[in-house]
């Protein structure tokens, strides 16, 4: 018998009210499948923090410019760019000093 993805410790050999190796395989193999989940969110968050990074300082120095036309030409709005950039990753770093300050 299932409920909610996990075997009923009722319908399993053992002793009254205790889980068979069975529930707790699941269990661990669900716990294995999130820790790795997280592990990814983090490398994801660390790569992105350094992508950022990089192309924050690319704009600063001048390497490249970012661009809007409106009525009267281009209008370089790198600045903005610049600002949005440092609070993602800010945002990241928030993200990633929470994690490891409990972890």
């Amino acid at each position: 018998m299932m409920r909610d993805g996990l075997r009923n410790v009722d319908a399993l050999p053992g002793e009254a009210g205790r889980p068979s190796f069975g529930v707790i395989r699941e269990t661990a193999i669900g716990a294995s499948m999130a820790n790795d989940a997280l592990i990814n969110l983090l490398a994801w968050c660390q790569r992105e923090r350094e992508q950022l990074q990089m192309q924050r300082e690319m704009l600063k120095v001048g390497r490249f410019r970012i661009f809007e036309n409106d009525d009267s030409g281009p209008r370089d709005i790198s600045n903005q760019h610049i600002e949005q950039i440092t609070a993602n990753i800010a945002e990241l770093e928030k993200l990633l000093a929470e994690y490891y300050h409990v972890g």
